[in-house]
């Protein structure tokens, strides 16, 4: 009977060369047969060819088995010109090229589950000088171009890695050939790495797309394009949501971030009156002066659009006889002109609100937004001021200014680098501005867009950015044609800066495809490995007793035992993912195909 499964160990010593050794002296043995002994040689001749036929067969055995053996000691490092990426994307439309590799399942389990057992070191010593065990690639029998399809991405994507495994360079392949594709590229990078800006200005020069590149940095603000990260909202009330959410709180719910909030909220109603585009250099203005000239204007510009003839100007003339010049006396007569004459006939809820925020005691209402001034202030001083509030008006600026709406209609690779070593929490502020702008367009795009054309947001350091906004895109953004490629070095960092484990793993579950490079935090590499499913292995248990009799020394028995068993297991250990080499990874795609992957770095073309 034809047994279920067999099993067979091929890092042992590799025996079948004793076999090849015995065949072949035999066949040497019916050689010398042939020449000395006094019988026909038709025999011999014929057990020689048998003697050489099984020598081949087993040194074919053995062959076999020093070829699985050598490929442990690792591949040296790929290279790819950007040229050859360009090829080979274009000879795979519609899929992404993610590296050389194989598919990983229970067979590469189990040879991997074979090493661990022995000792790894004797098998395939460490190279000094190289990065993580070089065996693992080496249980793949074949290696081969693997892809993605591009359909998968909208699933969104996780890039695990700890420092200098290869994220850069990884990400340096998927932005290229999102390039190559001809669609929006949007890079936030808090690190600012001169080398993924690069990286995307190389591929937008090779594509053809020079002209496409966008440049945001706040350390090189002559070089920075401007970009309003308050310019796309559905509802007013989102504008004050972002700013607000920049505030330090615990919970994210406190008594000073709901009054900031509201606050901002009334002060952006009173611009929308008046038709003028909120800012945060406005909003700062307005909260640290007072919004009693803007309770003016709103007014005034109200009443314009709302009521017919002149009376309501006789009205508020006499209300205004005299008035000094001081803009709070004058505020105060424009709430009194309202409360009598506009309210009893058309109210504004936005005026009320301006209003309101006017007549609050002032020394009350200056603590109450202590807390969010820090934030306006460190946004809109010196250079960073004029690259996040724009003014279109200001001919004599020859800076580009554009926002992220325009630059996915008009198909741009945007790098946007956050400057977060020398400034964490400015970095950090922008960075959630722009991704909660990111998502009102994205809804934008849900909502009224019929044309979801692919736009490739890459989020390096995702961690430092990640907000409530970002995880709506997330688990909403595929509808409306956005990729996400977010960027960790640990899973627990989403939980520090979300302030909540839940909040990490609700974010965390919206990612379906997984691409993990070698990781240290435990954690993470159980969260990983976890995403990728178990498998059974099989190990051969060896058992003897002996047994003799008290009455009767010398008689006495013994058994021999020998038992084939399995094993469930993880098909990646999680303690393998801390030996990954560098530039190497793991990944799951959507559906659950697991792979394992080497990663050329792409060079520029001759």
């Amino acid at each position: 009977m034809t047994p279920t499964f067999s099993y067979d160990n091929p890092y042992r010593e590799i025996s079948e060369l004793y076999a090849v050794a015995a065949w072949v002296s035999a066949a040497l043995m019916m050689v010398f047969s042939v020449s000395l002994a006094p019988y026909p040689s038709t025999p011999f001749v014929l057990f020689g060819g048998v003697c050489v036929g099984m020598a081949a067969l087993r040194g074919s055995q053995a062959a076999a088995i020093w070829r699985k053996q050598k490929r442990l000691l690792g591949h040296p490092l790929a290279f790819m010109t950007r040229e050859t990426l360009k090829g080979i994307c274009d000879a795979n439309p519609g899929k992404v090229f993610i590296g050389y590799g194989f598919n990983w399942s229970q067979a590469e389990a189990q040879l991997a589950y074979t090493i661990t057992r022995h000792d790894p070191e004797r098998i395939a010593a460490r190279d000094p000088d190289g990065v993580g065990q070089r065996w693992i690639h080496g249980v793949g029998e074949k290696e081969e171009a693997l892809f993605i399809p591009t359909d998968h991405l909208k699933g969104q994507t996780l890039l695990a890695g700890t420092t200098r495994s290869g994220k850069t360079r990884f990400m340096d392949s998927l932005i290229a050939q999102a390039v190559y594709r001809g669609e929006t590229v949007i890079i936030l990078d808090p690190k600012s790495d001169f080398d993924l800006t690069e990286c995307a200005r190389q591929a937008c020069i090779d594509a053809g797309r020079e002209n496409d590149f966008v440049y945001f940095h706040p350390a090189f603000p002559d070089k920075s394009a401007r970009i309003d990260p308050l310019k796309n909202w559905n509802r007013p009330t989102e504008l004050a949501s972002r700013v607000a959410a920049l505030i330090p709180s615990e919970t994210g719910s406190d008594p000073f971030t709901a009054f900031g909030q509201m606050a901002m909220s009334n002060i952006i109603g009173g611009l929308l009156l008046i038709e003028e585009k909120p800012s945060l250099m406005l909003l700062r203005r307005y909260l640290e002066a007072g919004p009693a000239g803007l309770v003016c204007v709103a007014t005034d510009a109200y009443c314009e659009k709302t009521f017919d003839g002149d009376e309501w100007r006789q009205h508020l003339k006499r209300q205004l006889e005299g008035c000094k010049a001081d803009d709070k006396e004058r505020a105060r007569r424009y709430v009194r002109f309202y409360q009598e004459y506009v309210a009893k006939q058309k109210p504004s809820s936005a005026l009320e609100g301006l209003m309101s925020s006017f007549t609050h005691d002032a020394t009350h209402f200056g603590k109450m937004v202590t807390s969010l001034m820090p934030v306006l202030n460190m946004l809109t001083a010196g250079s960073i001021g004029g690259l996040l509030s724009p003014d279109s008006l200001d001919l004599r600026d020859p800076r580009p200014i554009t926002d992220f709406s325009r630059i996915i209609r008009m198909n741009k690779v945007c790098y946007v680098g956050l400057d977060s070593l020398s400034d964490a929490l400015v970095g950090s502020a922008i960075g959630s501005l722009f991704l909660s702008d990111l998502t009102a367009v994205a809804g934008d795009r849900y909502n009224y867009s019929r044309d979801h054309k692919p736009v490739n947001l890459f989020v390096d350091e995702g961690s430092e950015l990640a907000n409530q906004p970002f995880i709506s895109m997330l688990n909403k953004s595929a509808g409306s044609g956005v990729r996400v490629c977010v960027a960790t070095q640990t899973v627990g960092d989403f939980a520090a800066r979300l302030g909540s484990k839940d909040k990490a793993t609700m974010m965390l579950g919206n990612l379906n495809n997984v691409f993990s490079l070698r990781v240290i935090e435990t954690e993470t590499q159980e969260f990983i490995t976890n995403t990728m499913g178990e498998t059974v292995v099989r190990h051969v248990e060896y058992g003897q007793s002996t047994k003799a009799e008290a009455d009767d020394p010398l008689v006495f028995s013994g058994t021999t035992s020998e038992s084939l068993k399995e094993t469930a297991y993880p098909l990646v250990p999680p303690a393998m993912m801390g030996s990954i080499p560098n530039l190497e990874f793991f990944g799951r795609f959507s559906g659950g195909r697991v792979v394992k992957v080497r990663i050329p770095i792409l060079l520029n073309n001759a």
